[in-house]
């Protein structure tokens, strides 16, 4: 039986990994399969139960125990629950983050990750899918960008939404994250040996989508 298509996009916080696989997925038909959700939907949980953030134990137990979906339109379904409005604030985005260095809830994590991809082609983004979650996807990709322009974009996605946040204070909160990624013990951020990278920092969201789906049908053509 032919194995299902695997394209995995690691890249850092702002580097357009979402709007990017998001649009691939839809060119390609494939299931954009946002792996920084699915550790929002544990931030936004742990919140909702009052968790403490540092509390392995009880973050690994929520993990686990919900059921983590993607929908129509790419919705994030947890645990039946439409939540893609409350994932992307602020509060979350830092639960997420705190929440997503406990090695335990990576695996977790990489468990429920795997399940979506088991069932078709996907188009998987994150920061560790390339060398931890799917180190045998067929292709890979390392997007990148300035921290001025990640901290630009992520900038108008807030001010989108409501939240009204300094550029200045942006780009503080991506280079702690920029250090948390790539300093944890488990599964830090890197770049594969075998994957593709693209600076998207003068690239548009059409232009490295363009990128990513012709390197994919250039090598299912391979088989």
């Amino acid at each position: 039986m032919r194995q299902h298509m695997i394209a995995a996009i690691d890249g850092p916080a702002g580097s357009g990994k979402s709007s990017v696989a998001r649009l691939s997925a839809s060119l390609l038909g494939y299931t954009h399969l946002n792996s920084g959700a699915l550790y929002r939907c544990v931030g936004l949980l742990a919140l909702r139960r009052r968790a403490a953030l540092d509390d392995e134990a009880s973050l690994t137990a929520l993990a686990e125990s919900s059921d983590m979906r993607f929908g129509h339109g790419g919705a994030v379904l947890l645990n039946g629950e439409d939540v893609s409005g409350e994932l992307y604030t602020s509060a979350v985005t830092e639960a997420a983050a705190e929440a997503a260095v406990h090695p335990s809830v990576r695996r977790a994590m990489t468990a429920q990750q795997r399940k979506i991809a088991a069932e078709g082609n996907v188009v998987v983004e994150g920061r560790d899918v390339t060398t931890v979650v799917f180190p045998y996807a067929q292709a890979k990709f390392y997007l990148d960008a300035s921290i001025e322009e990640r901290a630009r974009r992520r900038h108008k996605e807030l001010a989108e939404a409501g939240e009204a946040v300094s550029l200045a204070a942006i780009e503080r909160e991506i280079r702690k994250r920029d250090r948390q990624d790539r300093t944890r013990k488990h599964s830090p951020l890197q770049i594969a040996p075998d994957a593709m990278v693209i600076d998207t920092t003068p690239l548009t969201i059409e232009q490295a989508a363009e990128a990513v789906v012709a390197r994919v049908k250039e090598l299912a053509a391979c088989g």
